[in-house]
């Protein structure tokens, strides 16, 4: 069963179907062959996923290679084990989802062995939406797994829709002509992996069926396959398990922004512009009539929520709007804005992502051409093959000459033939910028031109997944939380901070995570939230985004995430000593914790002076969290600035906060990105917050809040 299965769909059988059809059928097809054909598509599609999830034939870096890297030790099998079954486990959780070609290529398929499949498919799904249960199993393993399931860039979902698109025109050719169909890279039968159901975690699915389902199976007079359950009542106790109450309110909320397009992911990356109310959502995963995910980014007036002005990407599949950012570039004292395009021409490199970063210089009417003036790509010949540029965009002084500079993150780089080690390059802001575009051209900049290049270490250690300039001590900090000292612990994570002196820089320190996934480095701040001291040092807000967080008598809340306040006076932190957070407990002030698995405490964190009183407020988020709506509803939370902030370890964050929000639409993933800004011109500043997972009319379409501030 296991050969038949997969022979099914891999291009030499695609090939002989697609003959059949045309051998056998005249079009326009029937409605009966309509479904044939459509079967055919189906398994097209099964075979470019396979290629994509699985990393074969030309695929170096697919969903299951790279997996495999960041979370079990590079062990490929135990990451196919964990992926294979964990992979629909948690799409049922984030989720609400409800012969003769055989014989021309020598296999025997019967009935029996349809039946079997069929069974095993149906109460296997039936088993994994018992998904918040099952996800304890597959989840705790692989934080990849459960984040980068639907967009990780070469084998998450949507990249296997948009690429499964592409072959499909090249079916379409080979249904309608005397040609094969062609595959856009060369897998074939001989890539065959294990079965489903061979994999170790398939015991669950046959020890579920046979003891407690207690499945029955018979073939009806019309052709098709009864599947009876003897112990009905377990099934619906399922059912029932994923109906949950949605009343929540928050009436701190006012809707600011949606795109009514199925998924666009509304509010993937957010940035305001200084001295404004003007903020930039960026919405990589808009689609246009034959171009997916080319991506959006839209120009806002937060107080009359009017679009100024809206921008789409040029090329499909380019996801541009996955970071945003502003900054004077050309010193002509008009904000200019940035965007990053990381899968650019994605189509033409096949499975090399090298992808641009766009900027279009503002004018006195704080407006954007429509079209970029310049670009920064990779030249032609460059090392830099797998880049994915601009996963991340951020501006810092670095040049000390007084106006901000471009940071440009790409953790996903490719670095001496280490793969996914991670870089990211500064460009420095200059008059030699200045290009007004009136030939119609833009303008390009060698992205391997940089003022400032700083690396990661080693393979796999996403190095540069966030960045944070640090004005006042000239620091920029660059996250690896993929990074491991000693290569035993993983998901370890390192947070590097480099000085910057004139054109060049050392590192000053850095901060090692001690703990399983703690991956640090993957978003931090600095600030004061207890006033402005004497010290001469900030505070340092770091997240172990993963975390296994346990209180005393309590179950453990696995992958949970912590955020810990460290006192930076308390370290020599310009020795280039690498301290381990084991060893540094004399430092870190307080200590917040999430009380719930996998809701990732952290995953945004910021200082920013929210009530206008001289002292920073700290807000935080944790999108994955369960509410009473249901699963990755998301939650927000803020903490005042005062002599009152708390001290020590907090487990309640929800109690403790001066303002929370649990936000009431299931899987939203309310909290993946926060920005501060004065919306209505009184001093005090709001946050806006996007859910860029939120389903309305729409699946998937996000949308952008502002939420009031009271504290």
């Amino acid at each position: 069963m296991g050969e038949e299965s997969e022979a099914a769909h891999w291009p030499p059988f695609i090939n002989a179907f697609a003959k059949h059809i045309r051998a056998s059928y005249k079009q326009p097809y029937t409605q009966e062959q309509e479904k044939v054909v459509s079967f055919l598509f189906g398994m097209t599609s099964h075979y470019m996923a396979d290629v994509l999830w699985h990393g074969l034939a030309d695929v170096e870096n697919g969903f299951i290679n790279v997996d495999a890297a960041l979370n079990f030790h590079g062990d490929y099998s135990s990451a196919h084990s964990n992926c294979d079954t964990g992979g629909d486990v948690v799409s049922i959780y984030e989720n609400d989802r409800d012969q003769i070609v055989y014989e021309q290529q020598g296999y025997n398929v019967t009935f029996s062995v349809l039946a079997k499949c069929t069974l095993e498919l149906y109460v296997g799904d039936i088993v994994e939406r018992w998904a918040d249960k099952l996800l304890l199993k597959f989840a705790s393993e692989s934080p990849f797994l459960m984040e980068q399931f639907e967009s990780y860039h070469i084998g998450g979902i949507d990249d296997m829709a948009t690429r499964t698109e592409w072959e499909w025109n090249d079916l379409v050719t080979a249904l309608e002509t005397d040609s094969n169909f062609t595959s856009n890279n060369n897998a074939n039968s001989n890539h065959f992996h294990k079965n489903y159901f061979d994999t170790p975690q398939s015991e669950y699915h046959k020890a579920f069926v046979k003891r407690i389902l207690k499945p029955k199976i018979k073939m009806t007079p019309e052709g098709g396959i009864e599947i009876h359950l003897e112990n009905k009542h377990i099934l619906q106790s399922i059912i029932n398990h994923h109906q949950q109450p949605n009343n929540n309110n928050n009436n701190a909320l006012t809707t600011l922004f949606s795109i009514p397009k199925q998924y666009a992911y509304t509010g993937h990356s957010l940035s305001k512009i200084l001295n404004t109310n003007h903020i930039l959502i960026g919405s990589y995963g808009v689609s246009f009539k034959g171009s997916s995910q080319s991506g959006q980014v839209d120009l806002i007036n937060t107080k009359n929520q009017i679009t100024l002005s809206t921008h789409a990407g040029q090329k499909e599949y380019s996801r541009f709007g996955y970071a945003v950012c502003t900054l004077d570039i050309n010193h002509d004292g008009h904000m200019d804005m940035i965007i990053s395009s990381p899968s650019h021409d994605s189509k033409q490199h096949k499975y090399y992502t090298q992808g641009e970063v766009h900027i279009y210089l503002g004018s006195s009417n704080s407006s954007f051409p429509s079209k970029p003036n310049w670009k920064i790509q990779i030249t032609f010949n460059s090392t830099l093959a797998e880049l994915y540029m601009g996963t991340q965009l951020a501006t810092g002084d670095l040049n000390g000459d007084g106006k901000l500079d471009l940071i440009v993150s790409c953790p996903y780089a490719h670095v001496d033939s280490k793969k996914q080690t991670g870089l990211v390059y500064v460009f420095n802001s200059s008059p030699e910028w200045n290009h007004d575009g009136s030939d119609g051209m833009e303008k390009i900049k060698s992205f391997e031109n940089a003022n400032y290049k700083f690396h990661g270490a080693d393979a796999h250690h996403l190095f540069g997944t966030h960045v944070l300039w640090v004005e006042s001590q000239k620091w920029l900090m660059i996250g690896a939380p993929y990074d491991s000292s000693d290569g035993q612990i993983r998901g370890q994570g390192k947070l590097n901070v480099y000085k910057v002196i004139g054109d060049d820089y050392k590192l000053a320190f850095s901060i090692v995570g001690f703990e399983e996934f703690d991956r640090i480095g993957f978003e931090f701040d600095v600030g004061q939230p207890w006033g402005i001291s004497n010290a001469e040092l900030p505070i340092l807000a770091l997240s172990a985004i993963t975390r296994t967080t346990k209180q005393i008598y309590e179950s453990k809340n696995f992958l949970g995430g912590s955020v810990m306040l460290i006192d930076l006076n308390r370290l020599d932190v310009n020795s280039g000593i690498e301290f381990n957070l084991n060893d540094i407990h004399h430092a870190i002030v307080t200590q917040f914790n999430s009380d719930q698995m996998f809701s990732r405490l952290g995953f945004k964190i910021g200082f920013a002076d929210l009530n206008h009183d001289g002292i920073d407020d700290l807000y935080m988020t944790e999108p994955y969290r369960n509410t009473q709506a249901g699963h990755a509803s998301g939650a927000l939370y803020v903490w005042k600035g005062s002599s009152d902030f708390p001290r020590g370890q907090v487990w309640n964050c929800s109690a403790s906060a001066n303002q929370s929000i649990m936000f009431n639409v299931p899987r939203s993933k309310f909290g993946s990105d926060v920005i501060a800004v004065d919306v209505d011109g009184d001093g005090k500043q709001e946050l806006i917050v996007s859910a860029p997972r939120e389903t309305r009319e729409f699946r998937y379409q996000g949308a952008v809040y502002v939420v009031k501030i009271n504290i």
